[in-house]
This record gives structure tokens, sequence and C-alpha cells, in this order.
């Protein structure tokens, strides 16, 4: 049980966003995307 709970510590949100490879065409990207990613999920997480 320790095992899990010590590796659930290592993921963090804002590593795992940062993982995701962003899809978007260069041209005009000034926002990171995993910033919109967690601007979008938090908007979730809080029913907005």
């Amino acid at each position: 049980m320790l095992e899990s709970a010590s590796a659930a510590t290592d993921l963090d949100l804002i590593s795992y966003l940062k993982a995701i490879p962003d899809a978007r065409m260069r041209r005009g990207v000034r926002i990171p995307a995993w910033y919109l990613l967690l601007v979008a999920v938090l908007g979730i997480l809080s029913r907005c």
C-alpha cells in the first residue's frame, strides 16, 4: 500500500500536462498548451 501512495505523490498535474504534446500550429502560439489545459481542468473542477 505504501508503494502506491508514494508513486501517486510523484505525479502532479502540471508535470502531467507538460508531457502532453502541443498539436497546435507554431504560428501565433503565445501561451503554453499546458497552461491552457490547466485553466480548462480548473474550470471544470470548479463547475464553471
